[in-house]
């Protein structure tokens, strides 16, 4: 996160070693309101381990009806300021999501807590005896606690490094996607809270293949759907705040022995199989996809060619959108990994750049409005 003044360590991230976002509930009792005491080099190092956790594998799950209302806003600006500057730089850019249960008033109960979400959820609290036990010489630094709308870990905010849920992460959810998976499972682990974030606008693609394995160009049996009409359907059914969307493939292998009109044909009848996915759902949160078609060449300029970007948090995957390609199971064993930080999407995003301005006589570029009307340019 180059460039941010808030309290990151060196190499914190990889201690980590999470895959993915993790909903993360904090107790408004973890944010003192007297802005005039002076903070200890102890209390910094808690802050700094929350920190950590919420900018590189949180989202933030907050209440009230906005975010920047939110009671937990409140208690921020009311931080000494050695602290307080360091949040509202890092809450600027973390992920966040606002929770579904619009009574809740931002207190943790550890006695009978209430999931926010439907995923396993972890609530860090400010009183860390509360929830610390020993048994036959063994320390269990937090409790899990059943709800109906899924698991919370309660930890305390001294000990949010010995989290279960971030432990658990990092064993199960490695960087493989193995064949057999059930892809609903593949999208929810990996990509579910990046599409909740709801100040995460911009998603782009970068899948040289993604065309070429669509029906646009390939024959999908009709039992089975292609990478790119799963990832749409999904991201259509959970997208919460504005998404912009930018797909960069190519016409594969058939970039030189396609006509023209058949480049038109395939460009537009893979737009209009995505915009069917988002008709179908009607989320006005999805305002543009756009869609830029190159020649494959021109992926080979970009040391980036097959991955899937929502803001500063990257998926790398080894064989694109066709991850998603099958019935209900991944068809075959895929590598895939996770990153996070301005930094890091720099990198990315000048790939991204790279591509958008490559102008050779194949290029074609298809747009899908807010009113979901299919217009189409060509280089």
């Amino acid at each position: 996160m180059s460039g941010r003044k808030v309290f990151l360590k060196k190499g914190s991230l990889k201690d980590l070693g999470c895959e993915m976002l993790i909903p993360i509930e904090f107790d408004l009792a973890c944010f003192t309101t007297d802005r005039d005491r002076k903070v200890g080099i102890h209390e910094i190092g808690l802050h700094q381990d929350l920190l950590e956790v919420l900018l590189h594998c949180g989202v933030l799950v907050y209440s009230g009806d906005s975010f920047h209302d939110s009671p937990l806003i409140q208690r921020i600006y009311q931080l000494p300021v050695e602290l307080r500057k360091s949040w509202e730089l890092a809450l600027q850019n973390c992920a966040r999501f606002r929770s579904s249960n619009r009574q809740w008033d931002g207190a943790i109960n550890i006695e009978n807590p209430h999931s926010h979400c439907e995923n396993p959820t972890l609530a860090i609290v400010c009183d860390h005896t509360a929830v610390c036990e020993t048994r036959d010489g063994q320390t269990r630094y937090s409790l899990i606690k059943n709800t109906a709308t899924g698991d919370v870990e309660i930890i305390g905010m001294d000990f949010v490094r010995r989290s279960q849920l971030l432990t658990k992460f990092k064993v199960t959810c490695g960087a493989l996607i193995v064949e057999g998976n059930d892809l609903n499972s593949v999208w929810n682990e990996r990509f579910l809270w990046l599409v909740r974030a709801e100040n995460i606008k911009n998603v782009s693609i970068v899948d040289s293949w993604a065309l070429l394995n669509s029906p646009a160009l390939r024959n999908i049996p009709p039992a089975e759907i292609c990478g790119s009409q799963r990832f749409i359907k999904n991201l259509a059914r959970e997208a919460a705040g504005e998404k912009y969307l930018k797909i960069y493939t190519s016409w594969g292998d058939q970039s030189e022995s396609l006509s023209k009109p058949e480049r038109k044909r395939a460009a537009l009848d893979y737009a209009r199989l995505l915009n069917q996915e988002l008709e179908q759902r009607d989320n006005k949160n999805i305002k543009e996809v756009e869609i830029i078609i190159l020649n494959q060449k021109e992926f080979r300029r970009c040391y980036h060619d097959r991955y899937v970007r929502f803001g500063d948090f990257i998926w790398d995957i080894g064989n694109g959108l066709q991850c998603f390609e099958g019935e209900r199971q991944c068809k075959k064993r895929v590598q895939a990994s996770f990153k996070a930080g301005k930094l890091i999407a720099k990198d990315y995003k000048d790939s991204e750049q790279v591509l958008k301005q490559s102008n050779n006589r194949t290029a074609m570029r298809v747009l899908i409005g807010n009113d979901r009307s299919v217009k189409m340019s060509e280089s």
